[in-house]
């Protein structure tokens, strides 16, 4: 009867272990097209692409390559040392370089701002508001990306979703970000 049972939980666990195989990953580095090793972040746009920000510039995957954009290759883009990311319900994704610098790529080309850089300001996160739209949190407040510049965000009563929360700017205002 013991060997029946032991049988039995041999087979169920290797039935486990053969589920568990189903699933692979992949490793990506610069052998594989990435600009540099150091990833800071991943987003995906809705057309599809996975976009990869890193200390030597930007990726875009489309599930086979990567299309680097940096410095050297895309216009508009002025600094490659990128340390965050966002991408937003229509697929403009926004890029923060470690001096503060937000370039932003909307169709089909760059654009970088420096006004952050040039005041001090320090931005500290991306997120959106509750209609989907980039909201920018600096260390003086809150930025919206409207036409084809950031504006100061002056009213209360909009919701920014930090993850899957929504809090009021008041309550915002009493998290620490690092």
């Amino acid at each position: 009867m013991t060997h029946k049972v032991s049988v039995f939980l041999f087979l169920l666990l290797l039935g486990v272990t053969a589920e568990a195989q189903e699933y692979g990953f992949d490793t990506w580095t610069t052998a594989n097209g990435l600009p540099q090793n150091t990833v800071t972040k991943v987003v995906q746009t809705p057309d599809g692409y996975l976009w990869v920000s890193t200390f030597d510039g930007l990726a875009r995957f489309d599930g086979v390559r990567f299309t680097i954009f940096d410095k050297g290759n895309s216009k508009g883009i002025t600094n490659n040392r990128f340390s965050n990311l966002f991408a937003d319900r229509e697929g403009v994704v926004y890029a923060l370089t470690e001096d503060d610098i937000v370039t932003v790529y909307r169709n089909g080309s760059f654009n970088s701002y420096s006004q952050f850089a040039t005041s001090g300001e320090r931005v500290s996160a991306f997120s959106n508001d509750d209609k989907g739209n980039l909201v920018l949190k600096t260390d003086q407040g809150y930025y919206s990306f409207e036409g084809d510049r950031f504006v100061r965000k002056l009213e209360n009563k909009e919701r920014i979703y930090w993850g899957k929360t929504a809090f009021q700017h008041s309550g915002i205002r009493s998290l620490e970000f690092t």
